[in-house]
């Protein structure tokens, strides 16, 4: 593995990188700041101050739970769930451009603003202040395009999707689920995913116009009273859209392909490469600040599947437990007529695993376990990179830069920007000497 440049630890309670990874924002209680990633010099900071009127009265202060980056990275919206509030802010002005109460969630439509009420979803258009509302609704997903909607709604007793655009309705259709309890559209665009009520362990797909294509079902006829218990807890769809994969309270995942809707494999890790965290402290084993992990063995776990995805290309597959994680290779030739999904590791550490992310542009997953160090796995092998300066920091997050050249790691109230570079750049390299 290459070196890597931590930067200084900074307070935050939530962060968001920029779409073009130029800027990374964060907020720390009521203050909204803008940093540019390579310096972390501060370009603007704002405050979420609360309207006047009673429903804001009190002396609780304003936190800011989450930030978001419209498509265009030139708008940022700050959200306090605590308040019900929603701050939207221009990049170019120093003031607040909107503000919304009552709110559940945020999120960017395009450039417009959805929020989840009490009452629904609701489309605000910030240009012309006009909105939409959608009753009835049981969470959302968008089309991989961001032009179409698609929510369950409950009918008279009866679940139905519906599929807006901006301006109205398209698609209106019922379906044989019985409780939606999730909704995910495919990379793809084909394909709409349903999650049916949590112990029927089953997933219906739909086009988007509303054909039935297939569903999921787990297999009954030689399921044990223990399997009959498990319920799917993560789900994730191949970049291509091909594939879907779920996993389940058990331990268990499954892979479904998109030609007949059937499983394709049955994944419940393994006992061939696995490497494990050290128990002693990581400086008896070398350089301070490195652990190296080795070689060991370990058994199958039943603990829930946490964490679940695909690499960015589709070559990968992952999934975690409790303190393990699992990689796979995943459908390397995509022409092979008979699944191709083999091991590749299987990595265990000493405490729960907070966070796993693969990064966007190359074969990385970073993983934080709630200490003071961050873990790299690139394909060869599991490195542990203890964060410096940071006495009291426990990492609970991490999240990589969309162009994949740095990546941010998270306490509950502070963050660091870390950075992987070639040893003759780092000699050179003055980042942060004016920090």
């Amino acid at each position: 593995m290459d070196n890597y440049q931590f930067s200084k630890v900074y307070g935050a309670n939530c962060l968001a990188y920029s779409p073009g990874s130029t800027f990374i924002a964060t907020a720390l209680k009521d203050k909204v700041q803008v940093r540019s990633t390579s310096s972390l010099n501060c370009i603007r900071t704002w405050k979420c101050v609360l309207p006047d009127g009673p429903s804001t009265s009190g002396t609780q202060d304003v936190v800011i739970d989450n930030l978001d980056w419209s498509p265009s990275g030139t708008c940022l919206l700050a959200f306090s769930d605590s308040r019900g509030l929603v701050w939207v802010f221009d990049l170019a002005q120093d003031q607040v451009v909107a503000r919304v109460g009552g709110v559940l969630q945020a999120e960017w439509a395009e450039e417009d603003l959805l929020t989840q009420t009490e009452g629904g979803l609701v489309l605000y258009n910030l240009t012309s202040e006009r909105n939409r509302l959608i009753q009835n609704v049981q969470g959302h997903a968008w089309s991989p395009d961001r032009s179409y909607l698609a929510a369950p709604e409950r009918h008279q007793g009866k679940q139905y999707v519906g599929v807006y655009d901006k301006e109205s309705l398209i698609r209106h259709f019922q379906v044989l689920a019985s409780d939606i309890t999730g909704i995910s559209w495919s990379p793809c665009g084909k394909w709409l995913a349903l999650l049916d009520w949590t112990l029927s362990y089953t997933v219906h797909f739909y086009s988007p116009v509303g054909v039935h294509v297939g569903s999921f079902v787990r297999d009954l006829s030689s399921a044990s009273a223990h399997d009959m218990a498990q319920s799917i807890k993560r789900t994730a769809w191949s970049p291509n859209g091909r594939h879907f994969a779920l996993g389940d309270s058990g331990g268990l995942v499954h892979v479904v392909e998109s030609e007949n809707w059937k499983s394709i494999a049955s994944l419940r890790g393994y006992q061939a490469v696995s490497i494990s965290e050290p128990t002693l402290p990581p400086w008896s084993h070398g350089q301070a600040g490195i652990v190296q992990f080795e070689r060991t063995t370990t058994t199958h776990s039943a603990s829930p599947i946490n964490w679940l995805g695909f690499s960015p290309d589709g070559t990968v597959l992952f999934f975690g437990q409790e303190t393990v994680l699992h990689v796979y290779a995943f459908l390397l030739d995509p022409a092979s007529s008979a699944p191709d999904i083999e091991p590749t590791v299987t990595v265990s550490f000493n405490a729960p695993i907070k966070s796993v992310q693969y990064c966007p542009t190359s074969n990385r997953i970073a993983v934080v376990t709630r200490t003071k160090f961050l873990y790299l796995y690139d394909g060869l092998g599991v490195e542990g990179v203890e964060i410096p300066e940071a006495e009291s920091f426990n990492a609970i997050s991490v999240h990589w830069a969309p162009d994949g050249n740095s990546a941010a790691v998270c306490d509950k109230n502070a963050f660091c920007l870390v950075y992987e570079e070639a040893a003759d750049q780092c000699a050179e390299d003055d980042r942060w000497d004016e920090l």
